[in-house]
């Protein structure tokens, strides 16, 4: 509990690491938010490490951490509570509060309304001011063991959340199934609204892939029933009958929208096939009977002129009577070809070819509903995984052990040797080349990430210390082997790099390696490579970027799971094995 705590004016009641502790609780409005009260139990206070003023005031000068048997959360009202923990929810530096909710039959927080003799105290005036003297007090260390206590409680929690939430072989593949088919889904879709024609081509892969999935489901979940995969497959049958008329009204929407072909060869085209180009030759053949009107005019001018000096009035009215006739069938022509000029550009010529039609609204929603469906059947199959890791895993934190002291030293000196070693035991069941872990582990703890971005010439570094450390084991040659590899390929990237065919421990430090920095981008790049044993890169990288960075949906396996028996071991662990020592 470091750098949280502030006053109504919103000034730090933390100075130079310094915590002060008030005896009672007293009128807090904050100016943002809404006041929360941490009650603490002066059992869980460092021993030696806090000064009590002749007022009360506590000033402690190491780090609290808030064991959930020792402290209590005091908010004003329930209404307070609620909107706090949805505020809460998101944030992954709360994401430990739900193991507050609920423990032993009661909750960790207290409503302070519910109170009369807490509520008369919240209500009362702040009477403490805090000695500047005692403020200035600091302990040089305290910030690099807590570094340090990050890091390996991210460790640890790498490996317990990557072994919880891990899944086996048929599981990893019936996953990747259901993404296959949401894209094979999406692929479908396109392919259909672009074809010009139905065939049952078109959903030979859409159904194979929904077979497929329909098996890994059985090899994955052997006692569960593949209904759902029925109605699957009820959905497409629908899909296909509704694809096929949406096909054949666009069919009889593209015969409409072509014009007719004149009897006159004179306005035969083959562009006619295409409605837009249609349009343009009709325009473009209006316009020339237009000119052929105004030039019969001129002519029956002309010779109206001629009828003046010539005497051939038979001849000429027999011209003018020819000429009229020309006239009137081309002004006919004319009408005919702006109607359907008209007619084209009614129906609305951008949707000639891809048109909507009565089908289309059910075509979209039976896309609709496959989808959600398969995506039900994937966040199904991830609780029923999760709930069946969770009961069956029985995880033994013992084996483990770190010398936080050494590291804390590392961490304040800023020097790290050749030699130094953090890991002093773990559980080789877990991870059977032993020694090549420890040095990665050691490595990894050494340079960790803390709150700066990671660059290309840090995780250089950190291949370049593990391969000097491995130098001269001969049991190690073909992992020190495939990790040169990886280096010549980060100093160039002259080739192709491919993954080599090492042991699970090579291959998660690998993958570590290429997604340092997001959880989720390490995850994606596990299950596309197909390594297995996953909870060895989610430990490197809990080493690396420790408990803090945590993404919160990484650690719902164990506080939004209420695994409170699993929950009290790790805070017992790490309690008694590095909070203790340091008190």
């Amino acid at each position: 509990m470091r750098n949280t705590l502030t006053t109504d004016q919103e000034l730090p009641l933390q100075f130079d690491n310094c915590l002060v502790l008030y005896p009672q609780p007293f009128r807090f409005r904050p100016l943002k938010g809404r006041p929360v009260f941490l009650a603490i139990l002066k059992t869980s206070l460092p021993d030696s490490k806090y000064v009590v003023s002749k007022d009360g005031l506590t000033y402690c000068y190491r780090t609290i951490y808030l064991r959930r048997d020792q402290c209590f959360i005091c908010i004003a009202t329930e209404e307070d509570k609620k909107l706090i923990l949805a505020d809460a929810s998101p944030s992954i530096e709360v994401k430990t509060i739900p193991k507050y909710l609920l423990f032993k039959g009661s909750s960790s927080f207290r409503i302070i309304a519910d109170d009369r003799k807490f509520d008369l105290m919240f209500h009362s005036p702040q009477i403490h001011y805090p000695d500047r003297l005692l403020l200035n007090k600091r302990s040089e260390s305290q910030p690099y063991f807590d570094r340090a206590f990050n890091q390996i409680k991210g460790t640890l929690y790498g490996l317990i959340c990557g072994t919880i939430g891990g899944r086996n072989d048929s599981e990893i593949e019936l996953e990747k199934g259901f993404q296959e088919l949401q894209n094979v889904m999406t692929a479908t879709k396109g392919k259909a609204e672009l074809s010009e024609g139905f065939t049952p081509d078109l959903f030979i892969e859409l159904r194979a892939k929904i077979k497929g999935t329909r098996d890994r489901f059985k090899a994955a979940n052997k006692k569960e029933k593949t209904s759902k995969f029925d109605l699957l497959d009820h959905y497409l049958n629908e899909l296909v009958t509704y694809t096929e008329r949406r096909s054949q009204e666009l069919a009889r929407q593209r015969t409409a929208m072509i014009p007719a072909v004149e009897e006159d060869t004179e306005y035969r085209s083959p562009l006619l096939s295409d409605a837009m180009s249609g349009k343009e030759l009709l325009e473009r053949h209006l316009s020339e009977l237009n000119a052929d009107i105004q030039r019969i005019t001129d002519e029956l001018k002309d010779l109206g002129r001629s009828a003046k000096y010539k005497d051939r009035r038979s001849l000429l009215k027999e011209q003018r009577s020819d000429l009229n006739d020309r006239g009137k069938e081309l002004k006919k022509h004319i009408s005919a070809l702006k109607s359907r000029i008209n007619s084209l550009q009614y129906r609305g010529l951008n949707r000639t070819l891809n048109g909507r039609t009565n089908f289309d609204g059910n075509i979209e929603d039976i896309y609709y509903k496959m989808g959600t469906l398969v995506t039900e059947m994937n966040f199904n199959n991830k609780a029923r995984f999760l709930g069946k890791k969770r009961k069956d895993t029985e995880l033994d934190l013992e084996p483990y052990l770190f010398d936080i002291k050494h590291l804390t030293r590392c961490y304040y000196n800023d020097k790290v040797e050749t030699d130094d070693q953090i890991l002093l035991a773990h559980d080789q069941a877990h991870f059977p080349d032993s020694e090549l872990f420890r040095i990665i582990i050691d490595t990894l703890l050494l340079n960790a990430k803390g709150q700066q971005d990671i660059n290309e010439g840090q995780i250089n570094s950190i291949l370049s210390d593990v391969i000097r450390k491995m130098n001269g084991k001969n049991e190690l040659t073909d992992s020190l082997k495939a990790l040169h590899q990886l280096q010549d390929y980060r100093a160039t990237k002259a080739f192709e790099y491919v993954l080599p065919d090492n042991t699970p421990l090579i291959r998660n430090f690998i993958a570590f390696l290429f997604k340092p920095n997001s959880m989720e981008e390490l995850q994606r790049y596990l299950f596309n490579k197909n390594i297995e044993q996953h909870h060895i890169a989610y430990t490197f990288w809990g080493a690396f970027n420790g408990f803090a960075a945590m993404p919160k949906t990484f650690t719902d396996p164990i506080f939004n799971k209420g695994n409170e028996k699993l929950m009290d071991a790790i805070d017992q662990h790490l309690f008694f094995h590095y909070l203790a020592i340091a008190q």
